[in-house]
C-alpha cells in the first residue's frame, strides 16, 4: 500500500528537473538573442557611425554652400534648404524627363591588383529616369532614379537629387560640377537596406546628351571604393 501511494505522490508533484526539450529551446532563444545584439551592433559600428560622422555633415555643408541666395546662420541654412526643396519640387512637377544609361565603372589600378579587377564588373549596364531644372542663378537641380549591375554583378538601385552649376562653354557645349545626394541599396552593403550617401559630380555636353561621371571613394572596411563611375543623360 504504502509503495502505491508513493507512486501516486510522484504523478501528482511536477519534477524540478527541466526537460531536455525546454533546455534546448531556451539556449536557441538565448543563441538567436545574442546574434540578434552582435548584429545591431555591428550595423551601429560599421555603417551608421561613419555615416553619421561624414555624409551627413557634408551633406548639411554641402546643401548650405550650394544656394545661391544664402545668408549667415541659421536662417541662411534655412534658406538653403527650402531653396533647393523647392526647385527638386519643381523638377517633379515640369521638368521634361531625360533617360539614364549606365554605364561604365573604372577600378583604378593602383589600388585593384589586376587579380581583383579580372573579377570585378566595369560594365555597369542600366538605366533610369532624370528630370533637372535651371533657377534664377543659371544652376541645375535634378531628381532622378536608376538601377544598373554593380562591380559584384548584383543589381545596385538609386534614387536621389543633384545640385550642379552650370557654366556655357563654347558651340552649344555645357561645363557642369555639383554634387548628389541620395538613397542606395546594394547586396553587398547592408543587404539591400536603404542607406545615404553624397557623391560629387560632373558633367559635360550638350542640351540634349551629357557624359556624367562621379568618383566613388573608399569608405573604411565597408566598400574599397576608388573607382570612377560614368553614365549618359539623354533627352529627345
Amino acid at each position: 500500500m504504502i509503495g502505491n501511494l508513493l507512486d501516486r505522490t510522484r504523478l501528482l508533484v511536477p519534477s524540478r528537473r527541466p526537460s531536455k526539450m525546454i533546455v534546448m529551446r531556451v539556449m536557441q532563444r538565448s543563441q538567436s538573442s545574442a546574434t540578434g545584439v552582435a548584429a545591431r551592433s555591428f550595423v551601429r559600428a560599421s555603417v551608421l557611425g561613419p555615416l553619421r560622422r561624414v555624409a551627413l555633415p557634408t551633406l548639411l555643408g554641402l546643401l548650405t554652400l550650394a544656394s545661391p541666395a544664402r545668408a549667415d546662420g541659421l536662417d541662411g541654412f534655412g534658406h538653403a534648404i527650402q531653396h533647393n526643396w523647392d526647385y527638386a519640387r519643381r523638377a517633379w512637377r515640369l521638368a521634361e524627363t531625360e533617360l539614364i544609361v549606365s554605364g561604365y565603372a573604372y577600378h583604378v589600378p593602383w589600388d585593384y591588383t589586376k587579380a581583383q579587377r579580372a573579377h570585378l564588373n566595369s560594365e555597369a549596364w542600366g538605366g533610369g529616369l532624370f528630370k533637372r531644372v535651371s533657377d534664377e542663378a543659371g544652376d541645375q537641380h535634378a531628381i532622378y532614379a536608376v538601377a544598373f549591375k554593380d562591380s559584384h554583378f548584383k543589381a545596385e538601385y538609386q534614387l536621389g537629387y543633384a545640385w550642379m552649376r552650370n557654366w556655357r562653354l563654347w558651340g552649344g557645349l555645357n561645363g557642369q560640377l555639383g554634387y548628389t545626394v541620395f538613397l542606395f541599396a546594394r547586396a553587398d552593403i547592408g543587404h539591400y537596406a536603404p542607406l545615404p550617401g553624397i557623391l560629387p559630380l560632373v558633367a559635360l555636353g550638350s542640351d540634349r546628351i551629357k557624359l556624367h561621371a562621379t568618383w566613388l571613394p573608399q569608405i573604411g572596411s565597408l566598400a574599397q571604393g576608388n573607382t570612377l563611375y560614368l553614365f549618359i543623360t539623354y533627352k529627345s
